[in-house]
C-alpha cells in the first residue's frame, strides 16, 4: 500500500525522500554529482553482470565522480553498500 505522503513520486524521487541523497545527471556522460551527503561515503558502480566497475570515496564537500571512462550501459550506484540509484551511462 502506498503512503499518501509519497503518492505521485517516481522511483528515483522516492529514493531522494528516503535517503536525502540526490544523484545527477541521469543519464550521465562524464561527471556524476552527489548532493545531500552528510559524511564521507564509499561509492561503487556495479555493472549489469554484478562486477564493480568503479569504487571510490566521496566526501560531502567534493561530491563529484568522473565516470567518463566507464563503458556505456546500466549501473547500480551504491553508497556504503546500499543501492541508491540505477544509472544510465551514455
Amino acid at each position: 500500500m502506498k503512503s499518501k505522503s509519497n503518492e505521485g513520486l517516481d522511483f528515483f524521487n522516492l529514493l531522494i525522500v528516503r535517503t536525502g541523497i540526490h544523484v545527477y545527471p541521469n543519464p550521465v556522460q562524464e561527471h556524476l554529482h552527489f548532493e545531500g551527503l552528510s559524511k564521507q561515503a564509499m561509492v561503487q558502480f556495479v555493472d549489469a553482470m554484478g562486477r564493480i566497475a568503479l569504487k571510490t570515496v566521496v566526501a560531502p564537500n567534493a561530491s563529484t565522480v568522473d565516470v567518463s571512462h566507464l563503458g556505456a550501459g546500466l549501473y547500480q550506484v551504491m553508497l556504503d553498500g546500499q543501492v541508491v540509484e540505477k544509472l544510465l551511462k551514455e
